[in-house]
């Protein structure tokens, strides 16, 4: 029997990887370092304001930064606004100290289910990619990571200067992948981003809800990557989902790359 599924592309932030041991952790350690101290229970707290911020200024229509100088401003602007949220009394430097500490290699690491999911699929035969939202410095981290060599290609949204929700990347990974869009499912953690405009171009996406928010938002949802060999083994017995409606609510953003 065929396989219906020959590709996979994978999200990042959130899907793949995450700030270690979190965002609001190390959130919480550079202020504090820097002597504004709060806890990583007073960040969560905080980033409601946060993302309300930035629907606003999503729906003045700015997007996702694509170059290096507009992601540096637009990450500049949301620790500003976290440090704002948590009462700062003034930020001073630590938004740029924060900037610094998301930049290194070393805040990131891979969830526990990403690498033994990524050797599971590539032991079962099927091709992995990257589409994500990112700065160019993506596949420096993939590579930190010990994870490049089971990737075959990258769609990065600040190498190629288009990002998600933009159909576009997708179009840009189905070019690079050189395989129709019914045999490629993407998984990702945002409806909006991933989930929806990959669908758009065909592909069969896959919602991670790592915590378990999203229940009856979207199917098929799993809430682990170890979730993931088994559903599209049970693709190749059986019809996929259908491709759903335009118009599905979007997920919380979250603050990393997605």
């Amino acid at each position: 029997m065929a396989r219906a599924i020959s590709t996979i592309f994978l999200d990042v932030g959130a899907t793949l990887v995450d700030p270690h041991p979190s965002f609001h952790d190390v959130v919480a350690r550079i202020c504090t370092a820097h002597g504004f101290p709060v806890t990583a229970a007073d960040v969560e707290r905080a980033e409601p304001q946060v993302w309300k911020r930035l629907r606003e200024r999503e729906a003045r229509g700015e997007r996702y930064p694509l170059t290096r100088a507009e992601a540096e401003r637009f990450w500049l602007d949301i620790y500003h606004w976290f440090l704002q949220a948590l009462g700062a009394p003034e930020p001073g430097e630590l938004p740029w100290r924060l900037y610094e500490e998301f930049l290194k290699l070393e805040t990131w690491k891979l969830y526990p289910d990403a690498l033994p999911t990524l050797h599971a699929l590539r032991e079962q035969g099927y091709r992995l990619a990257v589409v994500s939202n990112w700065e160019d410095w993506l596949e420096d981290l993939l590579i930190s990571l010990e994870v490049s060599t089971l990737i075959e290609f990258a769609v990065v949204s600040g190498v190629e200067l288009v990002a998600k929700p933009d159909r576009r990347i997708y179009e840009r990974a189905l070019e690079r992948a050189r395989v129709p869009a019914r045999e490629v499912a993407h998984v990702g953690d945002s409806i909006e981003n991933d989930i929806l405009p990959a669908t758009e171009v065909g592909i069969t996406a896959v919602l991670l809800d790592r915590r378990g928010r999203l229940a009856g938002r979207y199917e098929p949802r799993i809430t682990t990557l170890t979730e993931l060999p088994d559903l599209l083994r049970s693709w190749d017995a059986a019809p996929r989902p259908r491709i759903p409606r335009p118009g599905l609510p979007a997920a919380r953003p979250e603050p990393t790359g997605s």
